[in-house]
């Protein structure tokens, strides 16, 4: 057999394959999809389960033949459907049957129409008949032969023409009318009426600007001020005075002068979770002669609309000044040192960091230093801050204006052991 071709069989009892899905082996027969039952796996199953039939595809194909095709059935259902939707729908029919009995049930029953029926018989009986009407015509001819005849009418009417013929003629009424028209026109007309009402007004008026440019009969006490102009007189306070009173108020402030020596801003508190009823100070200004004349007195005090207070000139605080915030300078702030500088070995100062200016230099072979510097405000009890990389820093000598270093080694010898530079600062 030659191993690179398939062309020869592989015979085994079982043969099983590597199945992914489940990642085990199964075998062909497991792996195949579709296998038929166990009722209809042979041939002879098959014919039996067609009633060994020889004729039953050609049966089955003559059927399905005769039946409508797909189209056929979709049109037909189509038409149904059409006509189906073109009937009354069964709500719509209730609807309609509803209507009607409630149109029934409105008309008269059989009843109450003969009962109607005989009411009209009832009362065409009770008319009157022929022969009376015509008893009736018969009374109104005789009254009618009772009234006044035609002649008797034609007389009347022409005494009536007479009275009137008495009557003022219509040229007799134009004359009258005439006479009064010519009345009319010799009364004054209405532009001239207008005109000389317009006249008097005009005097009215004078008069009264007249009158209210008079002086009244009063006087205007300081500040008041009577100032006379072209609409009369009028009060005002005289821009020149001054205006004393106790409180000048607006809305709930006032501005009041307790005392000779201050004036107070203040609010009628009336409001909020806890009013008073009362007056209560916002600024009070007072005038201090003796330190620095005009102060101003509030419990606090913040910006308008600006992130922060400006204050454009110095601030001088004289007692306790607690900041609940960050401070921040843009300047200096103050020095808390006397004098400060870092020293090398040899007594040359590096740099100086004090408010004055310190001096220092060596003395001879010891590792000693005379430190100077300007008089100390607590005399010779300030405070000295020492630093060195040596082992031991100590000072003697010293005075209000300097003293003496020394620096020494592990064995207090006078020889550095590191490179022999230190720190010096004085508070202040």
């Amino acid at each position: 057999m030659d191993a690179l071709s398939n062309l020869h069989s592989i015979r085994a009892d079982v043969i099983e394959v590597w199945d992914p899905g489940s990642l085990s082996y199964k075998t062909i027969q497991e792996t195949i999809v579709g296998l038929p039952p166990a009722t209809l796996n042979s041939i002879e199953l098959l014919a039996s389960a067609i009633g060994n039939d020889p004729g039953f595809f050609e049966a089955v194909s003559t059927g399905l033949a005769a039946k409508a095709d797909v189209s056929s059935v979709d049109s037909e259902l189509a038409t149904r459907d059409t006509e189906i939707a073109s009937k009354a729908s069964l709500v719509e029919l209730n609807t309609e049957l509803t209507t009607r009995d409630t149109t029934i049930a409105t008309k008269a029953s059989t009843v109450q129409l003969e009962s109607q029926l005989a009411t009209v018989n009832t009362a065409l009986e009770s008319k009157a008949s022929s022969t009376d009407v015509v008893e009736e015509l018969a009374l109104i001819d005789t009254a009618l032969g009772s009234k006044v005849s035609l002649v008797t009418l034609a007389s009347e009417l022409l005494t009536r023409d007479s009275a009137i013929e008495a009557r003022a003629s219509t040229a007799v009424v134009a004359s009258q009318f005439a006479t009064r028209d010519t009345a009319i026109a010799s009364k004054v007309s209405s532009v001239t009426l207008a005109s000389e009402l317009t006249t008097r007004d005009s005097a009215i008026t004078a008069i009264e600007l007249s009158l209210a440019q008079r002086e009244a009969a009063f006087t205007a006490t300081a500040p008041l001020q009577k100032v006379i102009s072209g609409g009369g007189i009028a009060l005002r306070i005289n821009p020149a005075a001054d205006v004393v009173a106790a409180a000048f108020q607006s809305g709930k402030f006032r501005l009041q002068s307790p005392s000779p020596g201050s004036v107070e801003l203040q609010r009628f508190d009336d409001d909020g979770a806890s009013p008073t009823n009362l007056w209560q100070n916002v600024a009070r200004f007072r005038w201090n002669s003796g330190v620095v004349g005009g102060l101003m007195q509030i419990n606090a005090f913040r910006g308008i609309d600006a992130a922060a207070v400006l204050c454009q000139d110095n601030l001088n605080v004289q007692n306790d000044l607690h900041i609940g915030g960050n401070l921040t300078c843009n300047g200096t702030t103050p020095n808390p040192y006397w004098v400060a500088c870092n020293c090398i070995a040899n007594g040359t100062i590096s740099f100086q960091r004090g408010q004055y200016a310190i001096m220092v230099s060596k003395r001879g072979g010891d590792i000693a230093y005379d430190v100077s510097f300007p008089a100390h405000p607590d005399g010779d009890k300030y405070i000295v801050l020492i630093s060195s990389n040596e082992y031991h820093t100590f000072y003697r000598s010293h005075t209000s204006t300097g003293f003496i270093l020394y620096i020494r080694a592990s064995t207090n010898g006078t020889v550095a052991q590191g490179d022999g530079s230190f720190n010096i600062a004085i508070l202040k």
